[in-house]
């Protein structure tokens, strides 16, 4: 588990399960994410490689700092990385399993609720670190929201 301080630049992160980093593009793919999304932090999962092999491709990759979880063999691996520049990231556990939860939240208010109710019910089963990827679609103006109905719904992020 990693906790990133962003240090007054926003963070953009990325989350890809990658399925392995070892062909010939891969770097080129990830740096090239990057720099079109303008990514400061970055999560690559199954990277099922590890050793010399795998820290030239992170350093390739144009981010001058991560956090390794090796492969074990041809199965696993997860990279953080990110640019020290930018941001200060602590990595708070190192264990072999985690859950892992994407979710997409509904941009309805009531599908949300079911939402928030669902992960508490979802916390009280976990027993393993627990990290979120998440798109919450919390909404506190109506400036912050394009296209559909503008909704005058003060304290519509409450629950969040």
């Amino acid at each position: 588990m990693v906790k990133a301080h962003p240090g007054g630049s926003k963070l953009e992160e990325r989350n890809w399960n990658c399925w392995g980093a070892n062909s010939k593009i891969f770097h080129s793919l990830v740096r090239d994410l990057r720099q079109e999304y303008e990514v400061n932090f970055i999560n690559l999962l199954e990277t099922q490689i590890s050793g010399q092999r795998g820290q030239n491709i992170r350093n390739r990759i144009g981010l001058d700092s991560s956090f390794v979880v090796k492969a074990t063999g041809h199965f696993g691996g997860i990279w953080c990385l990110w640019n020290s520049g930018t941001l200060k990231v602590d990595a708070l556990e190192n264990n072999r399993q985690m859950t892992l939860t994407a979710i997409y939240g509904s941009p309805q208010r009531l599908n949300r609720r079911s939402l928030w109710n669902t992960l508490r019910r979802l916390e009280n089963y976990n027993t393993l670190p627990w990290c979120l990827l998440r798109d919450f679609n919390p909404i506190l103006h109506d400036h912050e929201h394009r296209g559909g109905s503008i909704r005058n719904n003060p304290g519509a992020c409450l629950e969040f």
